[in-house]
């Protein structure tokens, strides 16, 4: 099709997920300077889908009205819609749809939406690639080396790297962003690190009692100012916490639990060197704003896929983190608390963290966001660690091939088509193997990597057959 002037994007997922379509739609901005990008979305986090770089407009959509709950008929779902899928049809068709929800309903809401080409799941229609690759190479989370924000990314052609989150500049200045008032200057040699007290998921809320020893040590060991956040329902642990510091101590802490909205976060996050968190919608706003980011990862949450999409973020995550759900409570009595102090202070410093962090024996791992040619993935500081997160990394050359492939133009060479040389013949011995006899898995790598063979066999046999060429010619030269 030509150039798309009107471009939409439905995202009906939380606040996080929300900020990691960000890269999606920079990556549109930048190969289609002259459209207009819209984001339909939950009318919950619209204060979020207005802060983000690239967009021109927000239409919303109430999701929490009774009609909702998830075992609601979709018949009625929909007719609780009537009215809103009434306005929307009254719009100029969209020259592009991204459907980015993989749910029923979403996918019945799009089918409304006036579009002249749809792109996502879709009844009768064959997955594209990203959506492809959510439904098989996430499926065994142990191994998936792929980060969402370049999943969400691939559907915007383009060979260069993936952009980061960013919101827009004129969010920043909030009233917060100076938390004690506009007469108060802090010293440059005062750092100020915010502590997130909040989660929706209780398994990913970590307990007072643990952030409030964070805090104190913090204190003890540098100038520095603690910023607690938070929901209005996180404000009696926040006052416990305070409570629980010595009393020259609590001079350093500003209470901003229930006392901020989705606003004003970013003014109050660029105002803070350093954010500690769970794995949150605000931990995500935060590398959108360039704070630097610790992010704890426990009760399922994985930074491989959903960390801070920023280079350098930090993640402290426990080891066995895959084999919890997110509603189970953690209490981090194994928290290695005096090395989050010493990295919180570092980066607030402006150090890179470089060496080993925790012995591989630890309950927890350091992980750091690295930028490679295309996009940023997350490793540990010492590969002897053997985390069991992103085990498959050494075939990302090869998923990154399946996921950019799609959006390319035939005979466009671009650096994925390039990198993927650098697989080993070995690699590619496997991938011919699994592509030809799919039940010759033998590891629990092989049996993750033989269902992507197979949900891309096309691309799979495409790259086979291309490279088994090149030796030949190679070969005859």
């Amino acid at each position: 099709m030509k150039q798309p002037k009107r471009i939409a994007i439905l995202q009906l997922a939380r606040f996080g997920d929300l900020i990691q379509t960000s890269p999606l739609i920079l990556r549109h901005r930048q190969n289609h300077p002259e459209s207009e990008i819209t984001l339909i979305v939950d009318e919950r986090v619209q204060p979020v889908a207005e802060m983000l770089s690239g967009v021109d407009e927000v239409i919303t959509l109430n999701l929490t009205s009774t009609p909702w709950q998830q075992k609601t008929p979709l018949t009625i779902k929909l007719s609780a819609s009537q009215q809103w899928l009434s306005t929307v049809d009254q719009f100029e068709p969209y020259d592009l749809l991204y459907i980015l929800n993989q749910d029923p309903f979403s996918g019945a809401i799009a089918e409304c939406i006036p579009a002249r080409e749809r792109v996502g799941p879709r009844l009768r229609q064959i997955l594209p690639a990203p959506h492809r690759f959510l439904t098989v190479g996430v499926q065994d989370r142990q191994y998936n080396p792929v980060h969402l924000s370049e999943i969400w990314a691939a559907y915007a052609s383009g060979s260069s790297r993936i952009p980061c989150p960013a919101i827009r500049n004129n969010v920043l200045g909030t009233g917060f962003a100076l938390p004690r008032g506009s007469k108060y200057v802090s010293s440059m040699k005062i750092k100020r690190i915010a502590i997130n007290l909040g989660a929706k998921a209780a398994g990913r809320r970590p307990p007072w009692e643990k952030l409030a020893e964070l805090a104190d040590r913090l204190i003890s060991n540098s100038s520095v100012e603690i910023v607690l956040l938070g929901m209005s329902v996180d404000q009696a642990d926040a006052s416990k916490l305070i409570q629980l510091l010595s009393e020259a101590y609590r001079e350093n802490v500003i209470d901003l639990t229930g006392k901020t909205r989705l606003i004003d976060l970013p003014g109050v996050l660029a105002a803070c060197d350093v954010l500690i968190s769970g794995d949150t919608g605000t931990l995500q706003l935060a590398a959108a704003t360039g704070t630097k980011c610790i992010g704890l990862f426990m009760a399922g949450a994985n930074p491989v896929e959903t960390g801070p999409y920023m280079d350098g973020a930090v993640a402290i995550v426990r080891r066995n983190t895959l084999e919890f759900s997110e509603q189970q409570i953690d209490d981090l009595h194994d928290l290695p608390i005096d090395k989050i102090v010493e990295l919180a202070t570092r980066l607030a410093q402006g150090d890179e963290i470089k060496e080993r962090m925790l012995d591989a024996n630890h309950a927890f791992a350091v992980l750091v966001a690295r930028s490679d040619h295309l996009g940023i993935s997350y490793t540990p500081l010492a590969e002897e660690d053997g985390i069991q997160l992103g085990k498959g990394k050494r075939w990302l050359p090869y998923l990154r091939f399946l996921l950019h492939k799609a959006e390319r133009r035939a005979g466009d060479e671009t650096s994925t088509d390039r990198r993927i040389r650098v697989l080993s013949k070995n690699q590619f011995d496997v991938l011919k193997r699994l592509l030809d006899h799919p039940d010759s898995v033998s590891t629990g790598e092989e049996r993750w990597l033989g269902t992507i063979v197979q949900a891309f066999q096309r691309e799979t046999a495409g790259l086979v057959n291309t490279v088994n060429r090149e030796a030949k010619v190679a070969q005859q030269d």
